[in-house]
């Protein structure tokens, strides 16, 4: 199973804006391993490989247990756009949470850019 062009978008946002070494290396080697549509989003699982460095707690907001905030996704297909958000447990990636602010998340996006979410 492969990321798609947003989700492999967002995990590259995320390894690169990463407020730490684990972070980054986390988002860099994780891999999807399933994926459900909502309508309003999608859930994607994410494998990370064994014997990585743990998160330390320090670095996710909520505990060991997440979530960290992702980008925000702009798109022409998205009236109010969408944010992201990526759980975590015991320090270790989970999924990935893409969720429509609107009614409706379409499977397929064009002209995607991902902002800094608004604190």
């Amino acid at each position: 199973m492969e990321f798609t062009p947003i989700e492999r978008a967002v995990v590259d946002w995320c390894a690169a804006n990463a407020s730490c070494a684990e972070v980054a290396a986390q988002f860099l080697s994780a891999r999807p391993t399933a994926r459900r549509y909502t309508g309003v989003g999608s859930y994607t699982d994410l494998a990370v490989p064994t014997g990585i460095s743990p998160i330390p707690v320090t670095a996710i907001p909520k505990g060991l247990d997440g979530p960290l905030i992702g980008p925000d996704i702009v798109a022409t297909e998205l009236e109010l756009g969408a944010c992201t958000q990526i759980y975590c447990a015991d320090g270790v990636l989970t999924f990935l949470e893409i969720a429509a602010y609107g009614d409706s998340f379409p499977e397929h996006l064009s002209n995607v850019l991902l902002e800094r979410p608004q604190a």
